[in-house]
């Protein structure tokens, strides 16, 4: 495990007919390298940040000039329904693609394992699922994974022991 750079999540580049309160990105990212404060904590190694689900928001973050592409993928079939509108495994590939592409053109990338330890819709969730993630986003070249309890049910033995397991493979 490399240790890693300060950085800040700026925006989420996700459609604005889905979630309004973000629709904002683009103008958010312009206005902040008008910042001093920005500029002077970038030459300081500050890592700028931004969420990407498919790659028209991928797109966005290029243009907005972030370093940190952040990809995010749900361990489980019924929130990925959901959330992205398509299976786990097509979810969890355009994931990679988007991580390949993110890393292809030089950007640092982080990945989100979201229901990592449980479901609003299926309750637990499988580690082996997790792990598939896990395997999915290092071999497509993810710098930074992180399993992530989304709803906030994860007791400490439950991270404790999935955590463990993940490092273990």
């Amino acid at each position: 495990v490399k240790a890693q750079p300060h950085s800040v999540e700026i925006a989420s580049f996700v459609r604005a007919d889905r979630v309004p309160a973000l629709a904002d990105a683009d103008v958010l990212c312009d206005a902040l390298w008008h910042q001093p404060w920005a500029l002077e904590a970038r030459d300081k190694g500050t890592r700028f940040a931004g969420l990407v689900l498919n790659q028209r928001g991928f797109d966005r973050f290029a243009r907005a000039r972030l370093d940190t592409v952040c990809v995010a993928v749900s361990a489980t079939e019924a929130f990925s329904q959901a959330n992205a509108g398509m299976t786990f495994e097509k979810a969890l590939a355009s994931t990679v693609d988007l991580i390949r592409t993110g890393r292809d053109e030089g950007y640092t990338v982080r990945g989100y394992i979201s229901m990592a330890f449980g479901c609003p819709f299926e309750g637990a969730t499988d580690p082996k699922r997790v792990l598939a993630c896990v395997s999915a986003m290092a071999n497509g070249g993810c710098d930074v994974i992180l399993p992530s309890d989304t709803i906030g049910i994860a007791r400490p033995e439950q991270v404790v022991s999935l955590v463990g397991g993940l490092l273990e493979a």
